[in-house]
């Protein structure tokens, strides 16, 4: 006789309706709270979860001063709950978003920290955070030279392509939502995957071309 061993059922979503705040903004990027709110956006829309629209939470928010999540403490979760007609709501901060690049150590890291709250009790059901990096160390000093070179062309790319640390964005989401009970990813709802396409091929020209040096 063999017995096997039980394998947990898949915690289900803690709630159903919920709405991505503004993100909080740590880092010394502009863009990194809008680009990380929209990634975590765009995972969670392919999940059980049901997701307001953003640019309707973003609108709504607008309308009440909120223009920063940094602004959010001051509002009661419970109202502003009721207002966006979600059982739950998640904030965001932006903990890291920056390139480094002196030659023998190359580093792209993006960091962000997530927390649901219920509107009815004003808890937290769950937090976590997730980190997606980048990392290259050169000790010959040929290919420390080459890497700064390609880190600033990479970095000029990104700057181009409004699209900075995408890749590195991208893992910080799925990792930062892995945790999340009823949560499995399933790609980003998003209609950039075209210009990410594009910005990934110009990184492999601008590469193929310093590597020809």
């Amino acid at each position: 006789m063999t017995t096997g061993c039980k394998v947990a059922p898949p915690k289900p979503p803690l709630v159903k309706t919920v709405a991505v705040l503004l993100f909080d903004n740590e880092s010394n990027d502009l863009n990194a709270p809008d680009l990380l709110q929209g990634l975590v956006w765009g995972a969670l829309k392919k999940s059980p979860y049901d997701v307001l629209d953003r640019n309707v939470v973003n609108e709504k928010l607008g309308k009440a001063g909120i223009v920063d999540g940094g602004q959010l403490p001051a509002l009661d979760p419970a109202k502003l709950g009721k207002d966006l007609g979600v059982q739950a709501l998640l904030y965001g901060s932006v903990e890291s978003f920056a390139y480094t690049n002196i030659g023998f150590y190359l580093q792209r890291k993006v960091a962000v920290s997530l927390r649901l709250v219920d509107v009815t009790s004003g808890q937290t059901l769950w937090e976590n955070e997730g980190t997606g990096v980048h990392r290259e160390v050169h000790l010959n000093q040929k290919d420390a030279q080459d890497a700064f070179a390609r880190g600033l062309a990479t970095q000029a790319v990104d700057k181009i392509a409004k699209l900075p640390l995408q890749e590195e964005a991208e893992a910080a989401t799925i990792n930062g939502l892995s945790s999340l009970p009823g949560y499995h990813f399933a790609g980003f709802a998003r209609t950039t995957e075209t210009a990410t396409g594009v910005q990934r091929g110009v990184r492999d020209v601008t590469n193929n071309v310093i590597q020809q040096k």
